[in-house]
């Protein structure tokens, strides 16, 4: 477990935040610029200057401003990957990874080169320089290398802002994969909420250098007292299980809290997925629709309504066990009469969810 106690004072602003993070998992971690967010990852690193507190992680204490005690980042087990990779401008990939790799004691390697190469799809960049790479080949990179260096913790500070909309779909399609493979807690910083929703299982959401609220990514993002619910692409995020594969009209069915859904994606059958439902793709009807075209028609009921900038509305909607979110035109609330504890269909096309 990560526990921290962290105070810094700037000329302009001051961090004070106390949390403690699960061994294990990703902690999204958000908040507008200027929250805090890298001066926190940065004092996690030790490369703050005049913080306060402690740090810790598991029975590793490295940091105790009281018994002055600060770890520098390299006896810390951190690998840290920044927005732009700081690859060793000369040596090649693979003098990258062997770099990382040499550092570690025998005792302590558990991801080897040969699965971080894999793992990141790197194999065709082995022999190229930092400048002859890509945005997102770079950043790939970058996290193999951080793989590579076997830390305790990764911490990762807007790693995908610099690069390309196909870069970074990739990107996190093979973080998703990475999770699954390793235990390693990692502490991820986005302002891009669809990679948090997406990789997240937790969420620290900061404001003005303090905590604000923490808690399961699901909840977080739909709690009308946070402002993750009322973003312009405000989604909830549901755990599912793929039932099956339908070729013929190239759809899959899932199944999870929500009940039984749709998705024209090819899945799996019997993997797990991570669904996302943007709340502007939720519609509501007083009865169930027989001749339409939406294939989820779930029963729901309303369980709060926020009026919202620009003649919108807000619902908050209890699905079987899950909660999710839509955005409706106060028009649209007014036409129904829609009120909270009222019984619902929520419809979602099934080309929206993702």
């Amino acid at each position: 477990m990560l526990c921290f106690n962290l105070a810094v004072s700037k000329a302009d602003f001051r961090l004070n935040i106390k949390a403690e993070l699960p061994a294990q998992g990703v902690t999204g971690l958000v908040g507008v610029s200027g929250a805090g967010k890298t001066t926190l990852l940065r004092g996690l690193a030790g490369l703050e200057e005049g913080c306060h507190g402690f740090v810790r992680f598991n029975d590793q204490h490295w940091f105790d401003s009281e018994k002055r005690l600060n770890l520098p980042l390299y006896k810390r087990s951190i690998g840290f990957v920044f927005q732009r990779p700081s690859l060793l401008p000369h040596l090649n990939v693979q003098g990258n990874l062997d770099y990382a790799w040499n550092r570690v004691p025998r005792n302590r390697r558990i991801v080897s080169i040969s699965e971080a190469i894999e793992w990141l799809d790197i194999h065709d960049l082995l022999y190229r320089r930092p400048h002859q790479l890509s945005g997102g080949e770079a950043q790939r990179v970058a996290i193999a290398r951080s793989l590579c260096a076997n830390s305790d913790l990764l911490l990762m500070d807007e790693p995908l802002a610099a690069v390309d909309i196909s870069g970074r779909n990739e990107i996190l399609r093979l973080l998703e994969d990475i999770k699954k493979k390793l235990t390693l807690p990692i502490l991820y910083v986005s302002h891009a909420l669809d990679e948090v929703a997406r990789l997240s299982d937790q969420l620290l959401i900061m404001k003005q250098g303090r905590l604000l609220a923490q808690g399961p990514v699901e909840e977080m993002l739909t709690r009308f007292d946070l402002p993750l619910a009322h973003a312009a692409d405000a989604e909830a995020v549901l755990d599912v299980f793929v039932d099956s594969y339908d070729e013929s009209n190239k759809i899959s069915k899932l199944s999870g809290s929500a009940g039984s859904l749709y998705v024209t994606q090819s899945l799996s059958p019997g993997s797990r997925q991570r669904l996302r439902i943007g709340a502007k793709d939720v519609s509501i009807a007083l009865s169930h629709a027989d001749d339409s075209s939406i294939l989820n028609i779930l029963p729901a009921t309303i369980i709060e309504i926020s009026a919202e900038n620009g003649g919108q509305n807000l619902l908050k909607l209890q699905v079987g066990d899950a909660v999710i979110l839509a955005r409706l035109s106060q028009q649209s609330v007014n036409r129904l009469s829609l009120t909270v504890g009222m019984s619902v269909f929520a419809q979602i096309k099934a080309v929206s969810l993702v």
